[in-house]
């Protein structure tokens, strides 16, 4: 425990035995959001934490390890090195017949038991924390439910999506077909549309949750609420995770760019970074422009026509976006950063690809629908 984080000693000088919790961490709004759980939740428990990795490098997951470590609250914290991205058509299909088989015997619960032992070790956690139920750790210690205490946070805008139990044969593919069964099955929702039962005895928190449409949850609460939660010790803690080596001169700005991943979408996302600067050049060349870009984007632009400043792209943009309440926001995509930005009263439009919504129907049916979903207005959406 860090001597220099004295309210967090005051705060958590509690009477042994603690009770054990782990949070599994996807990255820093991961963090951020826990690190608001933290300063809300009464003393009881002494937390470890385990890092999944966001990309293939696992460089985001060490920036997250450091940052995570400079708070000092965590007991153990770890990196699980397995990103089932990679793996090959065959060995997914390989990994998806144990499930089978088990969910058949009646061991789906014993089998689940066994992934997070691998991950996570041996201890017996009275409280967890996940994200989602998209991966197959964070889906295991959710059809664990009924062993553990299990919180869901938010992941991200898909959380605001509704589910269904009938299967997407337009999306026809082995892994749809997977997704499917493995959600029926109870195991995990990695399609991330599919009804998954074990989330009914999980609590859930989100930014709004007026607006989630898949309410099966044992109760839903508001993330972030800063009402029932220590705001001096979540300051503290935010300072010590991300703000006490950040450049404050990127606040100095006009207007802020939050790009997202175009190739995603496109084989060539460059040619919408061009429309982007397109648009900017025209209408904003004498403003100062604060690019953030997602975390997993590696396009990084190069606009010596512009006055911009490009932040680090580790750092989370909802952490950003209420210390820059009064820009103008204009985000490449409905990312979630939109749920951050509507709860804050910034000001933000978001850019429509006219030429990629009629070659990309995913994109088009994903832009629609997201905007739907969280009441996005019309006069909001800039089209290129």
């Amino acid at each position: 425990m860090n001597s220099k984080l004295s309210s967090i000693q005051q705060k958590h000088a509690y009477q042994q035995p603690r009770k054990r919790a782990a949070v599994v961490l996807l990255h820093n709004y991961s963090l951020q959001q826990f690190l608001w759980y933290y300063a809300t939740c009464p003393a009881e428990y002494e937390w470890d934490a385990l890092i999944l990795p966001y990309d293939l490098t696992n460089s985001f997951a060490s920036v997250l390890y450091n940052n995570a470590s400079k708070v000092g609250i965590f007991n153990k914290i770890s990196i699980y090195n397995t990103n089932r991205n990679t793996f090959s058509l065959f060995k997914k299909i390989k990994i998806f017949l144990p499930f089978l088989t088990s969910y058949i015997t009646g061991r789906r619960v014993r089998q689940c038991e066994e992934i997070i032992a691998d991950a996570m070790g041996p201890i017996r956690y009275d409280l967890s924390i996940v994200f989602s139920d998209y991966g197959v750790l964070s889906g295991a210690i959710i059809s664990c439910v009924k062993n553990r205490n299990v919180l869901v946070f938010e992941d991200g805008i898909g959380d605001y999506a509704a589910r269904t139990s009938r299967f997407a044969w337009k999306m026809f593919s082995v892994n749809e077909i997977s997704g499917y069964f493995l959600a029926k099955m109870g195991y995990c929702n990695p399609a991330y549309k599919y009804v998954n039962r074990p989330t009914t005895q999980c609590l859930k928190y989100c930014s709004n949750p007026d607006w989630m449409k898949y309410r099966d949850y044992a109760a839903i609460y508001k993330l972030f609420d800063m009402e029932i939660c220590d705001k001096q010790l979540y300051r503290e803690l935010l300072n010590r995770a991300f703000l006490s080596d950040f450049d404050q001169s990127l606040l100095d700005c006009d207007i802020v760019l939050l790009g997202t991943v175009m190739t995603d979408f496109a084989d060539n996302g460059n040619i919408y970074y061009q429309k982007i600067y397109d648009y900017l050049y025209e209408h904003h060349r004498n403003d100062r422009l604060l690019i953030k870009m997602h975390p997993r984007e590696t396009y990084l632009p190069v606009w010596p026509e512009l006055k911009h400043k490009i932040a680090d792209n580790s750092v989370s943009a909802d952490l950003l976006i209420p210390l820059l309440q009064d820009k103008k926001f204009i985000s490449m995509f409905p990312s979630t950063a939109l749920v951050t930005i509507l709860a804050n009263g910034c000001d933000c439009s978001v850019v429509h690809f006219t030429s990629l919504a009629k070659a990309n129907a995913n994109y088009e049916n994903s832009f629609v629908k997201t905007c739907e979903n969280i009441g996005w207005p019309a006069d909001k959406i800039i089209q290129l």
